[in-house]
């Protein structure tokens, strides 16, 4: 629902790129992407308020200051993600469907190569295009814009790192742009993630929901917990797990790091008795 007393959107967020009578924008989506044109930024926003508007909003913008044919990478985690951001992607750009094209595991890697030189729109997940990188099967000097979905991956031996590693030093003008609702719980994740992706800590934009902003698009969450019996499988798994826990356990107990000594101790330790 938009808020009639929000200021006009700026002229300057119009593209050639965007179906404007199809999307509905937002101020603070645009006040972001008018600071991530062009860097390498993170945007930290809650589920639900526009991350994927705002990556649409920045593909357009970027690719009107790119050469022509300029590719942009989508990232997601797992192929329902991919598949959402192509279908939204889709129905929001002015780009024609023929130069969309999603690549995953189900793609042969010798196919990739034309898949990607064929198409401007590409949604990857984040293995396929480490695999292919790696192989030297096709570059990303061409790719104007490059978007990590659910950034806080990037981390360890994730795809993520590598990828922004290599994209930097095929393609230094490039654009990256990291996205997620949850960059991590203290300043050094949120450090690290942005070492990851080389995306300067200068260009963080962070939203919460209590946010002036933003606050008129919070609805309301109803949550609603629901049990449900376990199978006997399930059943069979647990007890292992809890016979391996209680071996630990005892162990620390008998090393006099834990002040219960009971039989079941899984049952009776908590975390507060660990970090003791």
């Amino acid at each position: 629902m938009s808020n009639s007393k929000e200021k006009p959107l700026p002229l300057h967020i119009k593209s050639i790129y965007l179906h404007e009578d199809k999307i509905e924008i937002r101020k603070y989506q645009v006040d972001i992407v008018l600071e991530c044109i062009a860097k390498n930024s993170l945007v930290v926003i809650p589920t639900g308020l526009g991350k994927t508007i705002i990556a649409i909003l920045l593909a357009a913008k970027t690719l009107e200051i790119s050469p022509p044919n300029s590719k942009v990478i989508v990232m997601a985690p797992t192929r329902p993600l991919i598949n959402q951001h192509y279908e939204t992607f889709l129905e929001f750009l002015t780009i024609e469907k023929d130069q969309y094209a999603i690549l995953t595991g189900k793609i042969s890697p010798e196919d990739r190569p034309n898949e990607v030189q064929s198409h401007q729109m590409l949604f990857f997940t984040p293995q396929t295009l480490r695999n292919d990188l790696v192989s030297g099967n096709y570059a990303l000097n061409n790719t104007c814009l490059l978007i990590f979905d659910e950034a806080h991956h990037a981390s360890g031996d994730y795809p993520y790192t590598m990828i922004a590693d290599l994209y930097e030093s095929q393609n230094p003008d490039g654009t990256i742009l990291g996205l997620t609702a949850s960059p991590g719980s203290s300043q050094q994740a949120i450090n690290d993630l942005c070492l990851n992706l080389h995306i300067p800590s200068s260009n963080i934009h962070i939203r919460k929901r209590k946010d002036a902003d933003v606050k008129g698009y919070i609805k309301p969450m109803d949550i609603y917990k629901i049990g449900v019996n376990l199978t006997s499988l399930m059943e069979d798994v647990r007890k292992v797990l809890y016979m391996i826990l209680e071996e630990r356990l005892k162990y620390l107990s008998q090393l006099g790091f834990l002040k219960v000594h009971t039989d079941k101790l899984y049952e009776k330790v908590i975390r507060k008795d660990l970090l003791e």
